[in-house]
């Protein structure tokens, strides 16, 4: 194969792609971009469709490799057509899009809330609409736009926008709350997350006390706003028969566990930071928070153990959960459950 240059490599991806939307006929852009991952340079063509602001990044690299045989081009292409057909059903178009940030009435099904930890994220403390909760930990607020291929698309509600849908900020809470309670909460054995969902908040049976439970929502996508549904966590608490502990995993998820008064809170405080510090752990767009919380059953109250450790701190040595049932030893942090990733469309 002769060498490709950029434009060739656009002029062509422009042509063949048209003829896998069959009768549907979109406008899109091709471009060629130089992008970076994990501080690594590489160059990749960007396919934006034209009428939704979407659009799919295919390295240099793979579309070389697919003109080396015969046809391999044209299957990349049938892929990357048939994601681009499953934008254009579920995503609005721009037109629809605007119409949809822009009135109140349009977005509030659609609004929901995203826990963040103001102290780690400064920008919020400054340019953002956020609601205190417990400790650090803030309400924030986002609008759902779409799924596509499994993702979340959605949109920040800044302070602006607040102003132009003429609505207070108690009243984008309210609503996000009420919209919560629609959402159905998920409680699994942390072994159990992808190979069952056995919900343990509809069985209602007791939960065992020397177990680490993951408590989220359904979707498995910011679920850690599970936390400001105090039904759900009355109910853990009499399910337990006792307080327990709340480790924030990620934005995503909450690690559950009963607590007896024999744990060493200072080595799960070391643990939550070492977690955080591992990028292959957690996402650090997704961290929710360094410090540890407890459910008070009598209070029914979450209450904050602030954490001053940061990744150097200490020895990165993970406090351990032992199942007795099994003897495997469970480290938090390790926990790897997601399938799915929230992506940020607007900002």
């Amino acid at each position: 194969m002769k060498n490709i240059n950029q434009k060739e490599i656009v002029d062509l991806i422009q042509t063949r792609l048209p003829l896998f939307f069959g009768d549907q006929k979109e406008r899109f852009q091709v471009e060629f971009h130089t992008m970076r991952k994990e501080n690594v340079e590489y160059e990749a063509v960007s396919v934006t469709l034209s009428d939704h602001g979407f659009g799919l990044q295919i390295p240099v690299e793979v579309i070389k490799t697919c003109l080396k045989r015969e046809n391999n081009l044209d299957s990349l292409l049938q892929d990357v057509a048939a994601q681009l057909r499953a934008v254009c059903r579920q995503m609005p178009k721009t037109d629809q899009l605007s119409s949809l940030l822009t009135s109140y009435e349009a977005m509030r099904e659609r609004v929901f809330i995203r826990l963040r930890d103001l102290s780690l994220c400064e920008p919020l403390r400054q340019h953002g609409v956020y609601t205190p909760v417990c400790g650090p930990l803030v309400a924030t607020y986002r609008v759902k736009i779409g799924h596509v291929a499994g993702s979340l698309q959605s949109a920040d509600i800044a302070p602006e926008m607040l102003e132009t849908l003429d609505i207070s900020k108690e009243t984008l809470h309210a609503q996000a709350l009420k919209n919560l309670q629609a959402e159905r909460p998920l409680l699994v054995k942390i072994g159990n997350a992808l190979k069952e969902r056995n919900n343990l908040l509809a069985s209602k049976k007791p939960l065992k006390r020397h177990r680490l439970y993951i408590l989220t929502l359904d979707s498995y996508l910011n679920g850690a706003r599970v936390l400001l549904r105090d039904d759900v966590l009355a109910q853990i608490g009499e399910q337990f028969g006792s307080d327990f502990y709340i480790f924030p995993s990620s934005i995503h998820e909450v690690l559950i566990y009963a607590k007896t008064g024999q744990e060493n809170e200072r080595g799960m405080l070391q643990t939550i930071a070492a977690s955080n510090a591992n990028p292959l752990t957690v996402d650090p767009r997704d961290v929710l928070s360094n410090d540890l919380f407890v459910y008070e059953r009598d209070k029914k109250k979450i209450t904050c153990i602030a954490s001053n450790y940061t990744s150097e701190d200490f020895e990165p040595v993970l406090f351990e959960i032992g199942d007795k049932e099994s003897d495997e030893k469970i480290a938090i942090g390790s926990v790897q459950m997601l399938q799915e990733k929230d992506s940020d469309r607007l900002h």
